[in-house]
């Protein structure tokens, strides 16, 4: 999964698979969904992403996967506790341990994760 924000927008767009997008929808005030002719989820853009940003609409449309959950909150709400469903994805260290879900990550750690 990618990101790129553009903080002079204060929009966020994460590239969630790479398909060919078929059409979009807005979900809900400022959440805009890119989907597949399948009806899969491409991409999302999150306008005016510094007032705070709620994946329940999000949520209710796709199925996502926990990792996906965890990247996508992390990116809109960083830094705070991710819960990270596929612990072997992130860099391991001191502050991050395979040996439970729960894990602080920095900043540096977070973006890791979106490359």
């Amino acid at each position: 999964m990618r990101w790129k924000r553009d903080d002079t927008a204060d929009a966020l767009y994460v590239y969630v698979r790479d398909a060919p997008i078929d059409h979009t929808e807005e979900l809900s005030d400022g959440t805009i969904v890119d989907v597949s002719g399948t009806d899969d989820l491409i991409g999302v853009e999150i306008l005016a992403v510094s007032r705070g940003w709620n994946d329940e609409a999000l949520s209710k449309r796709f199925a996502l996967s926990d990792y996906d959950r965890d990247v996508l909150r992390a990116v809109t709400h960083p830094p705070q506790t991710l819960h990270v469903g596929h612990i072997a994805d992130v860099p391991q260290n001191e502050e991050t341990s395979a040996s439970g879900a729960s894990v602080i990550l920095s900043s540096t750690q977070m973006m890791s994760i979106g490359a």
